[in-house]
């Protein structure tokens, strides 16, 4: 939910840098090349924030259905053997969380 959190706050504030860009540019002829550039930027970011939350929502579905499945097994007494690779996915999808969190706050970091 954190990332989701930050994706969703990220969001509005690169449309408001957007706009005021936009602004300067009706104002300012010379910073037209400026602003089309930090623009194309914004929206690359925007593009990647994007597709880092559908990674994130993704991971989070999938960690939610493994953990499913291990109440399913221990409720049923299924083997530890199963229950030790659920596990070790559970690990995996959640190390890759940690990297779209990190990749998200990279991305803020970036937001003019």
């Amino acid at each position: 939910m954190k990332l989701l959190k930050i994706a969703l706050l990220l969001l509005p504030l690169l449309s408001i840098a957007c706009a005021n860009q936009k602004d300067i540019c009706q104002q300012d002829g010379a910073l037209c090349d400026e602003v089309h550039k930090d623009t194309q930027d914004i929206n690359t970011i925007s593009n990647d924030i994007t597709a880092l939350t559908k990674i994130a929502v993704q991971d989070t579905n999938a960690i939610n259905g493994l953990y499913y499945e291990i109440n399913q097994l221990q409720q049923g007494g299924g083997s530890s053997a199963s229950l030790a690779t659920l596990y070790s996915q559970v690990a995996a999808l959640q190390s890759e969380l940690n990297s779209v969190a990190q990749q998200l706050q990279a991305l803020q970091a970036k937001v003019p």
